[in-house]
């Protein structure tokens, strides 16, 4: 999917300025509101991303990409 300057620019702006928002909603391109994946929806798999975006430090490299790996929120699917 490729988008221009501007389109790229309306879903931030869109963010900031509708008053039909509410917090936390998901936007995807262009502007508009999507559906959360199941991942998104995942408190266990939402705790484990907080503590290792705070720097536990133990965990391998390899398995914290794998954490962010699973828990993106953001799919080609909800695009197409």
């Amino acid at each position: 999917m490729s988008i221009t300057a501007p389109q790229a620019a309306a879903t931030p702006v869109f963010a900031a300025t509708s008053a039909e928002l509410v917090s936390g909603a998901y936007l995807v391109p262009v502007a508009k509101v999507g559906k959360e994946s199941k991942e998104a929806k995942d408190g266990e798999l939402g705790k484990k991303l907080w503590e290792w975006t705070e720097g536990g430090g133990r965990d391998s490299w390899i398995e914290r990409v794998e954490l962010w790996r699973s828990s993106c929120i953001y799919s080609l699917e909800m695009v197409v």
